[in-house]
């Protein structure tokens, strides 16, 4: 009979936080390029537009992070205490709202394109819930769409730990690849899909379409401790994997699956996407965790810049696109005219300024208040000179 792997402890997982933060910061930049390039009217049907549109594909990036990191903490075997649950949901509150909410209040007084919104919609943003109610996404904020997904991810997490934590490790692994294989058919509710449209809702942005991309990170948090012999000879050389991910964005870019500019995609097209930014998301997050930490792909994700810039990143995310459409106006460009690598270069330093702005004066101070850990300390500790010096993760 096949025994699961022992729990994990501090001592036998690999030090891989750092990576994880250079890849955060990698993920913000993927998303800026595609925001920027559709802004500055990048040709839809080009090769270059339809690329640079899936670049998309880093939000499955981020996505898989997350279920990494919290999944390897809360969803092993010995399910955490309540008290362990109440700082879970306040790590969480306190790393998410107040910049958040921040955003949505300067975005309203100062972003012009938003002054017109109707209250209810910036009610419903503020409280993640913009994907239930018609024309919920505002001007300047369209993008937080994947963070009401991410934050109904938090929410099911302690319920997945509870339901799963008497089944044995492959158990868990099988009903994970179910579920996200279940989850592929999500776009091919077409019934649902109608009612949605009659209420003026996207059903795609629905959070249940995405499980796959979470249960991506969650998968390797599983194997950690124990990978199969495929996963270690796939990860052994990083660059295997990337090439597979490549090869999906690729595939994802073709007119078969991507309809050109903002065409609502059928629902097989729809599901095709999805699991091709599964495939991507894989092949950018399982080598962090399984290929050896000699290996450039980790030295590069551990660099000192990637580190600092993944400590940000969350403020690079959340005021990338308010920055680029209050630019381009600065500027006097109208939407979809403009010099995309001036313009994206421009918006990157902005949002780099501005999050490390709100990193040092709002997240950072929160955090310690708190008594929560940032991830950049968390990365620090892991790092593989403190690993090297004895020094034990936070």
């Amino acid at each position: 009979m096949h025994r699961p792997p022992p729990a994990p402890t501090t001592t036998d997982r690999r030090p891989f936080l750092p990576a994880a933060e250079g890849l955060r910061a990698v993920a913000a930049t993927g998303i800026l390029i595609t925001h920027v390039a559709f802004q500055t009217g990048v040709p839809a049907h080009s090769w270059q537009g339809r690329i640079l549109t899936r670049f998309d594909f880093f939000v499955p990036v981020f996505f898989a992070l997350s279920a990494l990191l919290l999944w390897r903490r809360y969803g092993n075997p010995t399910p955490p205490t309540a008290g362990q649950w109440r700082r879970y949901t306040r790590s969480r509150i306190i790393r998410l709202y107040p910049v958040y909410l921040l955003l949505i209040g300067i975005v309203v007084l100062f972003h012009q394109p938003a002054f017109r919104v109707d209250p209810r919609t910036i009610l419903a943003t503020g409280v993640f819930a913009q994907l239930y109610v018609p024309h919920g996404l505002a001007p300047g904020l369209t993008h937080l769409w994947s963070l009401a997904v991410e934050v109904a991810f938090y929410v099911v997490l302690p319920l997945a730990a509870i339901l799963l934590r008497r089944c044995s490790h492959p158990v868990r692994i099988r009903i994970l690849v179910v579920l996200a294989a279940l989850s592929l058919s999500w776009g091919l509710l077409t019934p649902f899909d109608a009612v949605a449209h009659r209420w003026q809702l996207n059903w795609q942005l629905f959070p249940p379409a995405y499980t796959p991309w979470f249960i991506v990170g969650m998968l390797a948090a599983e194997y950690e401790t124990a990978p199969p012999r495929w996963l270690v000879v796939l990860c052994r050389r990083p660059i295997w994997p990337l090439l597979v991910g490549v090869a999906a964005l690729v595939c994802a870019a073709t007119p078969v699956v991507a309809p050109p500019g903002l065409a609502h995609p059928t629902g097989a097209q729809f599901a095709a996407k999805i699991f091709l930014g599964t495939v991507f998301a894989a092949a950018w997050v399982w080598p962090v965790v399984f290929t050896p930490a000699t290996s450039w792909f980790y030295r590069w994700l551990s660099s000192g810049l990637l580190l600092w810039l993944g400590s940000i990143s969350y403020g690079i995310f959340l005021y990338h696109l308010p920055l680029l459409e209050h630019l381009m106006a600065l500027s006097a460009i109208s939407p979809f005219h403009g010099n995309t690598l001036l313009i994206g270069a421009v918006t990157w330093m902005a949002s780099v300024i501005v999050a490390y702005a709100s990193y040092e004066w709002v997240e950072d101070p929160l955090r310690r208040l708190s008594g929560t850990v940032s991830t950049s300390k968390h990365a620090q500790a892991m790092s593989p000179t403190a690993v090297t010096k004895g020094a034990s993760p936070a």
